[in-house]
């Protein structure tokens, strides 16, 4: 049953949010191109169930790679028949999607010395028809993606499909990608690939209409959209696609911080643009213009924080532990790309590898910084 919450915004500003409690362990993970293959290896990072899991590649085997968790810990090995693209974990499964003339999907056996990933092994989930640099979503045991092109009747030829062509989401099981099924969406959806969140049989978005932001939500059963808040920028800092994310304290909407409890909505830092951000249990992380890592406490959000001197392109946070990739100021200051514009730009799908191979741990509170990883090879037994 859903609820109205009254939350702030501005002074004296009140706007109300109809909200209906989520399963927050049962959310889906976005299968983004993250240029995850050699040399891009050391851009992928990922939390889930607690712990912290990267890549990184054999000495002189540049199609082999290891899975890492936490502080070294191998959890697997695979080599791959094709160009990966995407690499990343669901429930209790590692994929990985990759492409050997067609964009294939299979799941690693991790209880193989060395996995030999291809098309013909046990393991292979089957082939995805992605629209050309379009992501997917894993959710319910099923992949959700936007078909890349459609079967001629009488034919059986493929006609490619363009953009502004796909009006529909194809759906199929892990178990059985063969069996494809369209679901229908608003082309709001559409419009805001890839900032979607699945979970409990919705699909949460956003959307940004000359400087209002609508936040919606589509029931995958009913076919119902409903738009459960709204509020116009007072400064207009959200200028494109909206990317939100759930936890149950907040929804994240840019740098917007909308509590689920009510009260103020607040936004995380007026003096600097974040550039990426994580969450846990008590804390917020995000990294500032200059690159240094903040703590925000999510209880009493003017608790604001530089933790850490180390400069940092990404972070993610556990509840122990952060987790911050190093910035390589030789590869970021060559780009002739403003800062101004990478906000908005897809820093894994570009051609510069912007994270260095500097990966590093540290307490919750900043203490304790060390690196876990110097290079994008295969690191020391720990």
């Amino acid at each position: 049953m859903g609820r109205s919450i009254t939350l702030i915004f501005a002074v004296k500003e009140l706007r109300t949010l109809y909200w209906e409690d989520i399963d927050l362990d049962n959310i889906g993970v976005c299968a983004d191109y993250l240029s995850s293959g050699n040399p891009f290896t050391s851009n992928y990072s990922q939390i889930l169930d607690g712990h912290y899991y990267y890549l990184r590649h054999k000495p002189g085997k540049q199609d082999a790679y290891i899975i890492y968790q936490d502080e070294g810990k191998v959890i697997g090995k695979f080599n791959v028949d094709g160009d990966m693209d995407i690499f990343l974990k669901y429930k209790d499964g590692y994929y990985v999607s990759y492409y050997d003339g067609d964009d294939q999907l299979s799941r690693i056996n991790v209880e193989k010395e060395m996995d030999a990933v291809c098309s013909g092994d046990s393991w292979y989930c089957g082939e995805i028809p992605l629209m050309i640099g379009s992501p997917f979503w894993l959710y319910d045991n099923c992949v959700f993606y936007y078909p890349g092109y459609s079967i001629e009747e009488g034919t059986g030829n493929r006609i490619q499909k363009n953009e502004e062509d796909v009006k529909v989401m194809a759906k199929a099981p892990l178990s059985n990608l063969a069996d494809v099924k369209e679901v229908k969406i608003p082309n709001k959806i559409i419009e805001n690939k890839p900032y979607l969140v699945f979970a409990d049989g919705k699909i949460f978005y956003g959307e940004e209409n000359r400087g209002k932001i609508n936040l919606y939500s589509y029931d995958m059963e009913t076919n119902t959209e409903l738009k459960f808040f709204s509020f116009r920028q007072k400064k207009r800092r959200i200028k494109d696609k909206v990317k939100i994310q759930l936890d149950k304290d907040y929804i994240y909407c840019g740098d917007y911080l909308i509590p689920l409890s009510g009260g103020p909505i607040q936004i995380i830092d007026n003096k600097n643009k974040k550039i990426d951000y994580s969450y846990n249990e008590k804390y917020i992380y995000y990294i500032d213009e200059k690159f240094y890592v903040h703590r925000v406490d999510k209880k009493m959000t003017e608790n604001n924080s530089i933790i850490n001197q180390v400069k940092a392109m990404k972070v993610d946070a556990t509840d122990q532990s952060v987790y911050v990739q190093g910035y390589d100021r030789d590869l970021f200051e060559d780009t002739v790309i403003p800062y101004e514009a990478l906000e908005d730009r897809d820093w894994d799908n570009s051609d510069w590898d912007w994270y260095s191979c500097a990966l590093y741990k540290m307490d919750s509170d900043g203490k304790n910084l060390y690196k876990i990883a110097d290079e994008v090879t295969e690191i020391e037994d720990k």
